[in-house]
């Protein structure tokens, strides 16, 4: 961070590498044909990765950098000029709406945590799919189940934060699918797609408010029915 925590006012967190560091081994990575993944949280932790991968992509032609779709995981403390920066580098964000669900409202673990300066700010998923920057859910599982996340985006505390029900629903399944390059076989409904399939007891477009209610009454993996039915 670059302030330090609330409650622990002798806390900034750590860098496990520096900018450079990072920025050699994104190349060695990028020459073995390897996408990069950075865990990120803080606000300082995430504009030095971002920098990282600016360095790294020094001399690169900026539609290969883009191909190669490398991401910054968690990435939750972000403005818009950073936004903007990994837009243009084709980062990913691979976030979870869960830590909004959990921790994100006037009084809670963000606010307790990191004070006024974030607080409306943290986690900014519409900002994020506004600007055009490929944003994929996962719950790192708190909770696992991925109807708990789509719930926290759509109903989020705070307007940088909540999306639309189809954006959220992207992000678990298209959108995530583009973040591990795997688009060609799944996460959308298409022939000759691999047909993984949950079928809910409602749709989370009629009922925005109660999707974490909703529940699952079948699972398809592959085309078979591997629960429910």
């Amino acid at each position: 961070m670059r302030a330090p925590y609330l409650d622990d006012p002798g806390n900034r967190g750590a860098m496990n590498l520096t900018r450079r560091e990072m920025a050699r081994t994104i190349g060695r990575a990028r020459a073995l044909a390897l996408q990069v993944c950075v865990h990120a949280i803080g606000d300082r932790g995430v504009a030095e990765v971002i920098g990282a991968f600016e360095e790294a992509a020094k001399g690169v032609s900026p539609l290969t950098f883009r191909r190669e779709r490398h991401r910054i995981e968690h990435c939750e403390l972000v403005d818009k000029q950073g936004i903007r920066r990994m837009r243009k580098l084709g980062l990913v964000a691979s976030v979870q709406p869960n830590f909004v669900g959990n921790w994100s409202a006037k009084g809670r673990l963000y606010d307790q945590r990191i004070g006024n300066h974030w607080q409306g700010r943290d986690n900014p998923f519409s900002w994020m799919v506004d600007a055009g920057l490929k944003v994929a859910f996962g719950s790192d599982n708190m909770p696992f189940g991925p109807l708990y996340g789509i719930h926290s985006a759509v109903n989020a505390p705070y307007p940088c934060q909540r999306l639309k029900v189809g954006q959220a629903l992207a992000a678990y399944t298209r959108d995530a699918a583009f973040a591990l390059r795997e688009e060609p076989s799944r996460g959308t409904l298409t022939p000759g797609k691999l047909a993984d399939v949950a079928v809910l007891s409602k749709s989370p477009f009629e009922a925005p408010d109660t999707i974490d209610q909703i529940e699952v009454e079948a699972t398809v993996v592959g085309g078979k029915v591997v629960w429910g039915g």
